[in-house]
């Protein structure tokens, strides 16, 4: 009885051992190759335009909440960083107040440059001449993506605030986005409007309420819910846009200031008289 004990455990035993030998082979981790990392460069060409005395103060650049580079008042930056493609968030901050800074989305998935002209306020940095290249073609190759993502609405909360005029150019303004009047702002007051639109590029329009053809212009682009703050200042011939800000998803692109000339002035103050 126990002869055949031991033979049954032999057995089992040589089995045990010839089903382990027929198992699948260790896996050699040095034969595992992994997918090239595609990067590209996000080039930096920044004008900061410095001051004297009041309102200086240096900035600090983020991408992704990381900080890549301090800025001192009045020195130009021309750097560029290699990243990953993918979708970045760029910051620009006052090394003063984190309350103070201008925000942007840059979508990396060919060679970016990110221009823009800067000059530090008590309150706000000045933004002017924004481009941010490459996105066109970004927006090209991620074409079918957008296409899927176009109905999904976002709110877009606009706070507008318009410098006192005292005596001249003290009309109030109207507020426009894609031609839908959100509402009227008067001179020397602040105001915030909200607007629900599909992810995309719009047209944000500032009117006087005395002449349509004296107004203040810039697109913006968001894909997400944002909040744009922007300050106005209202002149004879044109309402300039300073400083404006897209906090969250999305920034603005590009911003005009229409100036009137000789004869459109002209057939403007001939319909005032009429």
């Amino acid at each position: 009885m126990k002869n055949n004990i031991r033979k049954m455990i032999c057995i089992l035993l040589s089995l045990l051992m010839f089903l382990s030998g027929c198992g699948p082979a260790a896996s050699d981790p040095k034969s595992t190759t992994e997918a090239p990392i595609i990067k590209h460069d996000l080039c930096f060409d920044i004008d900061f335009d410095g001051n004297f005395f009041l309102d200086k103060y240096d900035l600090d650049l983020y991408i992704n909440d990381k900080k890549i580079k301090s800025l001192s008042n009045g020195e130009d930056y021309a750097e560029k960083q290699t990243l990953p493609e993918g979708v970045y968030k760029v910051k620009i901050v006052s090394d003063e107040d984190p309350d103070i800074f201008l925000q942007n989305t840059v979508k990396l998935y060919t060679d970016v440059e990110f221009k823009c002209w800067l000059k530090t306020h008590e309150d706000y940095i000045e933004c002017n001449d924004l481009s941010i290249s490459g996105q066109d073609v970004v927006n090209k190759k991620t074409a079918e993506s957008e296409a899927e993502r176009s109905t999904q609405e976002c709110t877009l909360t606009l706070n507008v605030n318009s410098f006192f005029n005292l005596i001249f150019s003290t009309y109030d303004i109207n507020v426009f986005l894609d031609g839908e009047k959100l509402g009227n702002l008067q001179n020397g007051t602040k105001q915030t409007f909200t607007a629900t639109k599909t992810e995309g590029e719009h047209t944000l329009r500032f009117e006087s309420t005395e002449n349509a053809n004296v107004f203040g212009e810039c697109y913006i682009y968001f894909n997400g819910n944002a909040v744009a703050d922007l300050s106005l200042d209202s002149r004879s011939d044109s309402i300039k846009i300073d400083g404006y800000v897209v906090n969250g998803a999305g920034h603005v692109i590009d911003s005009l200031t229409q100036e009137l000339d000789d004869e459109t002035a002209g057939s403007a103050e001939e319909s005032t008289e009429k």
